[in-house]
């Protein structure tokens, strides 16, 4: 598994999650790896500057990046809408007052809770600040761009 994501640090993070979130087997997360449409794969990786992600042709951080947020939105749809408003801000500090709503609900916790557990974001308790990796946030921009969600 680790030479299909490159051994890049993010991917493999992004991949234990899920894999710890939704319990599956190694051979069972190579197959949703597997499945992953190439074209697609490649257009949210577009805006990607360092090579080194593009070892043998692959780009694992936007791949391991939908298969976890095929899950999210199926799921937790909070939880999507909070990723996308934070991929329209900046990808620091992001107080969790400034999420769509205000203060999170319970709701709004769960789908906090959600993004970290798959390590999307990580939040910080003691600011109540969240974060998301840069990847991350390109990643999720280009898919919103894709999607045709995204203010040109």
């Amino acid at each position: 598994m680790l030479q299909e994501l490159t051994y890049h640090p993010l991917a493999i993070v992004l991949a234990a999650a899920y894999i710890k979130k939704e319990q599956k087997t190694l051979k069972a997360y190579l197959s949703l790896l597997a499945e992953q449409k190439e074209e697609i794969i490649k257009d949210l990786s577009e805006e990607f500057k360092d090579v080194r992600q593009y070892h043998g042709g692959k780009y694992p951080v936007a791949t391991t990046w939908l298969i976890s947020f095929k899950e999210i939105l199926r799921n937790n749809a909070l939880a999507a809408q909070y990723l996308s408003f934070m991929a329209c801000i900046d990808q620091r500090d992001i107080p969790q007052s400034l999420l769509p709503n205000g203060q999170p609900s319970e709701e709004g916790e769960e789908a906090i809770r959600t993004l970290n557990n798959y390590s999307i974001i990580i939040k910080r308790p003691a600011t109540l600040a969240l974060d998301v990796h840069r990847l991350v946030h390109l990643t999720t921009r280009n898919w919103l761009r894709k999607q045709d969600l995204l203010g040109h």
